[in-house]
């Protein structure tokens, strides 16, 4: 009997207990199973709730700042975490609060974090910058690059990046420790950004661009091409350097026009004294000869004497003429213009007549090289050379006339005149009007004669070349050297 009593008691304990267990299993499942059904996806919360509702998610940690940024497959999202939360990027955390959608991206407010596990960080989502101001992937890690164009820093610990791509403008921003110098990009230089995209986010202000990327350490910042040279500091650099090229360059340019002039200043010396040594003086001697065997011969033909007389004629000439060459090399160089010079060397020829001369000198007086100088000098000596033999004039007008596109020479007397067609062919031993045109030709111009009975013009016109101002003004600077040593020179050849 009480052992049929005990043995029913012992069932009727172990089927409570069972049936304690049973209810403890069912509730738990029933809870899980509730839990579970309430876990959903950072999009879906978006979409399908209601603000200021309840949300319960799973994501990994992108960003860690004034807010932290979770993010799933789907989207991302913002959490207001306890100050408590221990989390790094990349953990893996069930976050559950009250949804509030705002403008920018949505936020959970007053959230519960838990981290679950340590994990890693999602690849960023490389996309454009167009692509990024659409706002599509508002909140994810994406990775963009443009062109530097500005950067600002706030107090050392706030850095800014002002980015161009294309039309595009957008702006990188890092909030924390302060960034080496050595860790920001030059501007100009092409940049990729990893970071949380932010459309309109209101914590955030934006410098330029409809859109800021959230760096989250000087690592999310990578150079893919250095700053062009071409910047405006190595502009300014490169500026001054061609300057002092260009000084140096001109150093030695003006040495060597010193070292040349030097050397050609030395040779017309010597060739001045070698003419005045041996022509001159030998066609001296040679008309002293020639007059005393007039004074001495007692009987002689009329041919013999027409022979003579000739002689001392043409001795004479190329006398003059040596002494013409021995006056135009010593004062080529001068420190006068063109118009002094000829007007010093024409008065040695019409001195010993009674022909008046007068020089003129028009327009801006434009520098000319020694060669153009020597053969306008040379073809103005020999028209009033002529003149002197041959023209019986009694005034003579010489014009150095500078016009804007063409300088002009005119000899102008009111001789006999002559005809120029028959003189071309004379050879009486002194230059000609052949050797004239040859002398012209030599420079590029043009020489006419008109001659009658009222008298004779020569003219000389030479193109300028007015389309060369930089010519102009190292032609003038030539001539200043040539007068500095012109000046040395004279001392040489005073004497000869």
């Amino acid at each position: 009997m009480h052992t049929t009593l005990r043995y029913r008691l012992t069932s009727a304990l172990l089927l409570f207990t069972i049936s304690a267990w049973s209810s403890a299993d069912s509730r738990t499942a029933k809870s899980s199973s509730e839990g579970s059904s309430s876990l959903t996806s950072i999009r879906s919360l978006l979409d399908q709730s209601p603000p200021q509702s309840q949300a319960f998610l799973r994501g990994s940690v992108t960003y860690l700042g004034r807010e932290m940024i979770v993010q799933d497959q789907t989207g991302a999202i913002s959490v207001e975490a306890p100050s408590g939360v221990n989390a790094s990027l990349g953990d893996e955390v069930e976050v559950s609060g009250q949804l509030e959608k705002r403008l920018g991206i949505p936020i959970i407010r007053n959230a519960t974090v838990q981290v679950l596990w340590a994990g890693s960080t999602p690849l960023p989502l490389a996309m454009s910058p167009d692509d990024a101001a659409e706002g599509a992937y508002n909140g994810m890690l994406v990775s963009t690059e443009g062109r530097l164009i500005k950067v600002a820093s706030d107090s050392g610990s706030r850095l800014r990046l002002t980015m161009e791509s294309g039309s595009q403008l957008f702006t990188c921003a890092l909030d924390g420790d302060t960034v080496p110098a050595a860790k920001i990009p030059e501007l100009g230089a092409t940049v990729r950004c990893t970071g949380v995209l932010a459309v309109e986010q209101g914590t955030v202000v934006l410098d330029t661009g409809p859109f800021v990327i959230l760096l989250r350490d000087p690592q999310d910042i990578h150079v893919l091409a250095g700053a062009p040279w071409w910047s405006p500091r190595h502009l300014v650099i490169l500026f001054f350097a061609l300057l002092v090229v260009a000084w140096i360059g001109y150093r030695i340019h003006m040495r060597n026009i010193r070292a040349r002039m030097q050397m050609i200043l030395e040779e017309r010396s010597r060739i001045a004294r070698e003419i005045h040594d041996t022509l001159a003086q030998g066609f001296a001697g040679i008309a002293l000869q020639l007059q005393s065997l007039d004074r001495t011969m007692e009987k002689r033909s009329a041919i013999s004497n027409a022979h003579l007389i000739m002689a001392l004629q043409m001795v004479r000439r190329s006398r003059a003429e040596a002494h013409r060459s021995i006056a135009t090399l010593r004062t080529l160089h001068s420190n006068q213009n063109l118009a002094s010079t000829a007007e010093r060397l024409l008065k040695q020829l019409t001195q010993s007549s009674r022909l008046r001369l007068l020089v003129e000198e028009c327009g801006l007086v434009h520098p000319f090289s020694d060669e153009v100088s020597t053969q306008i000098l040379r073809i103005s000596q020999e028209a009033v050379a002529n003149i002197v033999e041959h023209a019986h004039a009694n005034s003579v007008t010489v014009r150095f006339d500078y016009q804007a596109e063409r300088f002009l020479l005119e000899v102008i007397d009111d001789g006999c005149g002559f005809d120029p067609d028959h003189a071309r062919s004379l050879g009486e031993g002194h230059f000609g009007i052949a050797g004239m045109r040859e002398r012209a030709n030599q420079i590029g111009a043009e020489l006419t004669i008109e001659s009658g009975v009222h008298g004779t013009s020569l003219r000389l016109r030479m193109p300028l070349h007015p389309g060369r101002p930089l010519f102009r003004w190292f032609s003038a600077r030539k001539k200043h050297t040539r007068h500095r040593f012109s000046r040395e020179s004279r001392v040489n050849t005073t004497n000869d």
